[in-house]
């Protein structure tokens, strides 16, 4: 995110590895992408048996600045061309609706009588367009179960954040081709949804 000078779009180093986990370590200088200070960016991937990925995210600066990472996976659970045939439940009763630009359009909504409210697990493909943030609350708070995606063979995500928000994407606007994906095709819309814990969008501004 942030942009063409976004983390996403730098060379991480490998800070530390072992044989559980891997360290990478990113750091930004002053004034890149329009924020003050020089911040200093650690991600933490560790697999904790018998099937747990954990991703712990760290940050430091030298000045105030805006900091908001979200980790932006995608996942397919059953291996297929899509993700239509899964079902997906979010423990939010909240959302922050979004423009035709998906820019935030003022305070969260109320999921109750929405056709995106996920408190209850929904297939995939009946759900409208997705590229939300669900408010799961109102600031960090400890480690908490907030999403479970289930695919079709019965295969199970449950994920655990300490960030308030969870941004929920469809993937409808994948299209990698020419270039192939980890099984030699290239990508197409719905070929994964991206699940990003975050602190809510444009909190700042508002």
């Amino acid at each position: 995110h942030s942009g063409s000078t976004g983390t996403s779009a730098q060379i991480w180093e490998v800070r530390q590895v072992a044989a559980d986990r891997v360290t990478l370590g990113l750091k930004l200088p002053a004034g890149l992408g329009g924020f003050p200070g020089n911040r200093d960016i650690s991600a933490e991937y560790r697999i904790i048996a018998p099937a747990t990925l954990s991703l712990r995210l760290a940050a430091s600066t030298d000045a105030p600045t805006l900091m908001n990472l979200a980790h932006h996976p995608y996942w397919n659970l059953d291996g297929g061309a899509d993700i239509g045939a899964h079902q997906l439940r979010v423990a939010a009763a909240r959302y922050i609706p979004t423009d035709a630009a998906c820019l935030p359009l003022g305070p969260p909504q109320r999921l109750a009588g929405d056709p995106r409210d996920l408190r209850v697990a929904r297939r995939l493909s009946e759900l409208p367009p997705l590229d939300h943030n669900y408010c799961l609350s109102t600031a960090n708070r400890k480690l908490t179960p907030v999403a479970e995606l289930t695919g079709a063979s019965g295969v199970r995500l449950r994920l655990a954040t300490t960030a308030p928000g969870l941004q929920v994407y469809d993937g409808v606007a994948i299209a990698t081709a020419p270039w192939p994906g980890l099984q030699g095709a290239a990508y197409g819309a719905h070929a994964g949804l991206a699940l990003e814990p975050q602190l809510w969008p444009d909190a700042p501004g508002r």
